[in-house]
């Protein structure tokens, strides 16, 4: 059984948390023009971005953020390959909702310098909430902060295995 963890914990052999803060989500948040909002304010700042990142392509959200709350983020590292289900779980043990590419998007423009360096942070949401590409791929959000502080904005595939060059972003309640 998974135990909470405390920074620098490892809760299981897969996952180990780096990070955990608080985040408010400012009471001008609207969920239906985030990554517009976003892409217009801070696109220049990114050295690759994903176009398939719109508000019309991510907007079944399975749980959309509430403008003016304050939730508790965590940044877990991911310790060997694990799959998108596997990921899911751990949201679930965590008392995590899945906030995608909303999520990952409020996370930069409000606390980037919590983005672990040299890492992709992954922000999943449930599958069938997830825009799905002409080849029926699930695309999940995910930001990467390189080392010579470069940014990049790109989709991941629901697919796929997730290893250790990868972080998994909880939002908890």
């Amino acid at each position: 059984a998974m135990r909470s963890a405390v920074n620098g914990d490892t809760i299981d052999e897969w996952f180990e948390l780096l990070k955990e803060f608080p985040l408010t989500v400012p009471t001008s948040y609207d969920h239906g023009t985030q990554l517009s909002r976003f892409a217009k304010e801070h696109r220049k700042q990114f050295y690759y971005w994903n176009d398939s990142l719109t508000d019309a392509n991510f907007t079944k959200a399975t749980q959309k953020l509430a403008p003016g709350k304050t939730y508790t983020v965590k940044i877990f590292g991911i310790k060997k390959a694990v799959t998108s289900n596997e990921c899911l779980a751990l949201l679930t043990s965590q008392h995590a909702i899945p906030v995608g590419a909303q999520g990952v998007s409020l996370v930069w423009a409000e606390a980037k310098d919590e983005f672990p360096i040299g890492k992709w942070t992954v922000s999943f949401d449930e599958k069938d909430a997830l825009w799905t590409d002409a080849d029926g791929y699930h695309g999940v959000p995910l930001v990467g902060r390189h080392s010579d502080g470069d940014w990049g904005f790109d989709l991941g595939y629901f697919g796929s295995d997730w290893n250790t060059g990868y972080c998994l972003l909880c939002f908890c309640d």
